[in-house]
């Protein structure tokens, strides 16, 4: 149950950080979620091959693995520009400065 709410309050980051940038914000939920269940199913699968059976051991694998996965796409995330990073007074106020020429 507690899971739901990580992944629901990852999407809703994921999607205001990709809102920010400009990005597509479903394109990046849905990478949120596919890396979500892909870890996760993928955690489960390494803690059944080291333990044997799923074990309190094999169930923290199981969950710090997507965590670490969004903690590193959110880090890739954030590596795109903002929209207003660019230029501080718009796109076109560059063509508004004077051409100085030596």
């Amino acid at each position: 149950m507690l899971e739901i709410f990580i992944v629901d309050y990852l999407l809703h980051i994921v999607g205001a950080d990709a809102k920010k940038k400009g990005l597509s914000v479903s394109r990046w939920k849905a990478y949120t979620l596919f890396t979500w269940i892909g870890l996760e199913l993928a955690g489960i699968c390494m803690s059944l091959f080291l333990f044997g059976e799923l074990t309190v051991a094999g169930l923290l694998i199981a969950y710090l693995l997507p965590i670490l996965g969004n903690v590193l796409l959110r880090q890739n995330l954030k590596k795109y520009p903002d929209l207003l990073e660019d230029n501080l007074f718009g796109p076109d106020s560059l063509e508004l400065l004077p051409i100085i020429v030596y």
